[in-house]
């Protein structure tokens, strides 16, 4: 996927770039291997959300490499009331730091996934596509998300 926008971060979801098959009614998961991400900007970041519709403000839960000046991390978050702006999931020490050399020509990528078990929403990553890793953090209940729900992948330039 490309694309440009601007922050996911925000009540009104400033602009960014949300790619989907439509909606997706009961459990399920989703997966992308992020092979590069957007550069130059704090804050970028490309990965995957599952939105309740593709309504502005909406909740949301998402997962993505988020580019910093000191190279690539997981950035885990979502959006806990309609309007609300975003929150981290995980935050400082468990930000999770990504080597740079994953990304771009003979980077291995990074592999995220967001499983929906009913109104339960667990994000994990891999180096590898087989060892998956998540945290407490990384595990988040909105009750009575909307079932079917909006998953899909996201770019934000910022």
């Amino acid at each position: 996927i490309y694309g440009t926008g601007s922050s996911i971060w925000n009540g009104t979801d400033g602009k960014f770039q949300l790619l989907h098959q439509g909606a997706v009614a009961g459990d399920w998961e989703m997966t992308v291997k992020v092979t590069d991400y957007p550069r130059g900007q704090r804050s970028a970041k490309a990965g995957l959300m599952v939105r309740e519709s593709t309504a502005v403000g909406e909740r949301y839960v998402a997962i993505a490499v988020r580019y910093e000046s000191d190279g690539p991390y997981i950035q885990d978050f979502h959006r806990p009331e309609d309007g609300w702006n975003p929150q981290n999931s995980c935050s400082g020490p468990e930000y999770v730091s990504l080597p740079s050399s994953l990304f771009g020509a003979g980077g291995s990528g990074v592999w995220l996934r967001i499983v929906r078990e009913g109104d339960t929403f667990t994000r994990s990553y891999s180096l590898d596509g087989n060892e998956w890793h998540t945290r407490d953090c990384m595990q988040t209940t909105l009750p009575g998300f909307a079932n079917p729900a909006v998953p899909g992948i996201i770019m934000a330039s910022y």
